[in-house]
């Protein structure tokens, strides 16, 4: 790592901030130190006497959120991502980014209220009824808790995982040292102000990790969120950044994190239970609501413009726009689309929540019509789900930005 712009007093002076958190480290100027806007305590550290909040992280989907949707805009068509009814369906739809199956809210409901019912020796049968809602890498640790509690049947899940988190912390962060090492090589041909911010985001993160304190805290997301706060001189230099610091670990991608993170305490500094590590076996495939067309990218808050995703699926896929997303594995994700469409449509007619009915009665037909527009026609399933005629949904523009809704 490069701290060629970093003095011995300033790094100091950061440690301290770190092992007691109790401000946050204030911006320099480029002419001096260099560094970014750095929240010591953003991993977990002590807080006490620190007015942070993490709400600054998580987008805000309430009623107070603004909406793209233009004035007189079909009530019918407007919607919200809470209030996105397709979420509370009886039965599971395809997931459009990786084909398996979606964990409804009833769903996951039901699936809670058995672990509630069951104990230490029945968790991990619970799960295993439901393995279809498995990704693979939660598969595979689930054959692991399985095997070592056949030969170890007194030992809690909760102890399996807590000692596997001792064998995989050096290779964890061998990972993440790896994928930094990458970002100060990166930094190295950068303008001094550019490469002293980045060189003061990197000290931080090491410190974090050196600590090793019971919560392993350092968090992927987190480390991004700060990278893409940083004020580089350019937004392509800002965007290769990104891309080497999403090579990062973490609980959706790698074992190794998993269990790491599980293993140790959760965010009231509680142990997790073997209950609790049971369930986000399967909280991954958990129902989120996604943006056809980016919000951000003035996509609208409408039916015809929403669809269901797992949640990791949806935290991986980010905001891309609709073609770049589809092009990562094109023809898997248009064969997976119209199993959306089609499983979705079939949990709709088949509902009793008087809810779902009229609004969402066309809703394949929308969705596939917002899909031909995205990709110009070339992904067609408007056959398939017709709208009737005369009817049509709002178009985006080329821009990015929706064009008004037609009749």
């Amino acid at each position: 790592m490069q701290l060629n712009a970093i003095s011995a007093s300033t790094v100091q002076k950061l440690d301290n901030k770190i092992k007691y958190a109790t401000q946050t480290i204030a911006p320099k100027t480029p002419s001096t130190e260099g560094y970014a806007p750095v929240t010591a305590n953003l991993w977990g550290a002590k807080t006490a006497n620190v007015n942070f909040s993490y709400g600054a992280f998580i987008p805000d989907f309430g009623g107070s959120r603004p909406t793209n949707n233009p004035v007189g805009f079909d009530k019918m068509e407007a919607d919200t991502q809470s209030g996105f009814r397709l979420s509370m369906l009886e039965q599971p739809v395809i997931c459009p980014d990786c084909g398996k199956p979606i964990m409804t809210k009833p769903i996951f409901a039901a699936i809670k209220s058995e672990l509630d019912n069951a104990n230490e020796n029945t968790y991990l049968d619970v799960i295993e009824n439901h393995g279809e809602f498995l990704y693979p890498q939660e598969r595979k640790i689930l054959n692991k808790l399985e095997a070592v509690k056949a030969k170890k049947p007194d030992m809690s899940i909760r102890d399996i995982v807590a000692h596997e988190r001792e064998k995989r912390l050096d290779k964890l962060e061998r990972q993440q040292y790896k994928v930094m090492d990458k970002i100060g090589e990166f930094a190295e041909d950068l303008p001094y102000p550019d490469r002293s911010k980045i060189d003061g985001l990197l000290t931080t993160t090491s410190n974090v990790i050196f600590q090793r304190q019971n919560t392993y805290a350092f968090q992927r997301g987190k480390f991004i969120e700060l990278a893409s706060q940083l004020n580089l001189s350019d937004e392509k230099t800002k965007d290769q950044l990104l891309k080497i610091a999403e090579k990062l670990p973490s609980s959706m991608n790698s074992e190794d994190a998993w269990y790491v993170k599980y293993g140790g305490v959760d965010g009231k500094k509680q142990p997790y239970t073997s209950r609790t590590i049971a369930e986000k076996l399967v909280a991954p495939t958990y129902t989120n609501t996604d943006h056809v067309h980016p919000w951000n990218l003035g996509g609208y808050d409408a039916t015809s413009n929403f669809w269901l995703m797992h949640a990791r699926c949806n935290i991986i896929k980010t905001d891309k726009p609709f073609v770049e997303w589809l092009n990562e594995d094109r023809e898997n994700r248009v064969e997976y689309i119209k199993e959306y469409l089609t499983s979705t449509q079939e949990a709709i007619d088949a509902s009793k929540d008087p809810k779902m009915h009229p609004k969402y009665d066309l809703y394949a037909a929308k969705i596939a019509k917002t899909i031909y527009y995205e990709t110009n026609g070339e992904v067609d399933f408007t056959e398939d789900f017709p709208l009737p005629e005369g009817y049509d949904v709002p178009r985006p523009t080329a821009t990015g930005k929706n064009s008004e809704k037609k009749a």
